[in-house]
């Protein structure tokens, strides 16, 4: 009994030397030799580099920002601004919230440039002229928000303030022409100046009612009714020379819009307790359906007169749209598509994100997208070539 219980001891002895060699050739010998030259065995053990790897998505689920390429997205400010506007060879230049100061920087974050140091506090809103040497700024102060428009010459600000109780609209596509409207006689004028508040030239009298203006094409201006989704929205356009008034859309609960840049194509959106959109032109007629978001996320293609990039919230919650979203009750986090509608293809360009998207705007070569995280304020690039 006693050499056979030897026997299995040198037996099992020299089986772990075995096994042991065999390791030692492994990890020293036959796993730095090309997988394809290691015959049956040294397959069953590859290196721990060549091992399969479990997904960590779903197939088709949209990429989250932390595996996007992080080189095409640019934090351009660490401060809250109020607009910006694209300018040549693929920059953007903005305004400051609290200070009022103007710069301007390449979208991959080069090159900035301080335009204007005058300082002024306060600013809720820039509405910029197609050139983006003017703007009309929103200023607070203690009586409620007064605009100033402002003409950026070399390193300075000036301007002239604009009537009180004003709602103003926008710059003229082309032109330094603004366009706001006021109440005198219990009826809203619509009134056209230039940047100095000079030459003023009434359009139209309609009606008091509460406009949003926006200039879409040369002879068009837009006349949107303040977007709730507790109302029916209701969109029209005003042809500036033959003075008539055309009804585009109506009846529709949180009508919001964002025209395309030759004011031939309009983006629609409605809300209440969800969201979604659909695409018209501007005599009414149905286009397409769009992405379940709000127009105010949206911004047209420069250079595809059918293509628009639209900042589209992955999960909506419970809501009242656009009201909650206004009002900051509801924040989302955001992916970004370009839709073209002419050849009805859709392409992911950036997944989702922690963004909550507003003033979207693009670059003049569609190279870039340019947006305001609502969460702080601040300015973001994103390079989409």
């Amino acid at each position: 009994m006693t050499n056979r219980k030897n026997l299995i001891i040198i037996i099992s002895a020299i089986l772990l030397l075995i096994i042991l060699g065999w390791v030692l050739i492994y990890y020293f010998y036959i796993r730095s030799v090309p997988a394809e030259q290691r015959g049956a065995l040294g397959r069953l053990f590859p290196a721990p580099a060549e091992r399969p790897t479990i997904p960590s998505e779903i197939p088709g689920q949209i990429t989250p920002p932390e595996t996007m390429e992080k080189v095409r997205l640019i934090h351009l400010t660490d401060v809250a601004i109020a607009g910006m506007k694209e300018m040549p060879f693929d920059r953007v230049r903005y305004i400051e919230k609290s200070t009022g100061h103007v710069y301007e920087i390449g979208g991959d974050g080069s090159n900035r440039v301080r335009i204007s140091n005058t300082t002024i506090p306060k600013i809720w809103s820039a509405e910029w002229s197609p050139k983006g040497d003017k703007a009309v700024l929103g200023i607070f102060d203690d009586s409620g928000i007064k605009y100033f428009s402002a003409t950026f010459n070399g390193t300075s600000t000036e301007g002239v303030f604009l009537p009180n109780d004003i709602n103003f609209g926008a710059y003229a596509p082309n032109t330094d022409k603004i366009v706001y409207t006021t109440i005198l006689n219990s009826k809203t004028n619509l009134i056209s100046v230039n940047a100095s508040n000079t030459k003023q030239d009434k359009i139209y009298i309609a009606p008091p009612v509460d406009f949003l203006l926006t200039w879409p094409a040369t002879n068009t201006i837009s006349l949107l009714t303040r977007p709730s989704g507790a109302a029916d929205g209701f969109l029209y356009k005003l042809d500036i020379k033959s003075k008539i008034l055309e009804k585009i859309t109506g009846n529709l609960k949180g009508l919001d819009v964002s025209w395309s840049n030759k004011g031939n194509m309009i983006l629609t959106s409605f809300g209440g307790a969800k969201m979604s959109s659909r695409v018209i032109l501007s005599t009414g007629e149905f286009v397409a359906e769009g992405p379940a978001t709000l127009a105010s996320k949206c911004a047209w293609s420069h250079t595809k007169e059918a293509a628009i990039y639209c900042a589209i919230p992955a999960a909506a919650r419970i809501g009242f749209y656009p009201d909650d979203w206004f009002q900051g009750k509801i924040a989302f986090s955001d992916y970004i598509e370009a839709i073209d509608f002419a050849s009805s293809t859709v392409k992911f360009i950036m997944g989702v994100s922690n963004f909550d998207i507003q003033k979207m705007i693009v670059g003049q070569n569609d190279k870039y997208l340019y947006f305001i995280d609502k969460n702080d304020g601040t300015l973001w690039g994103l390079s989409i070539e």
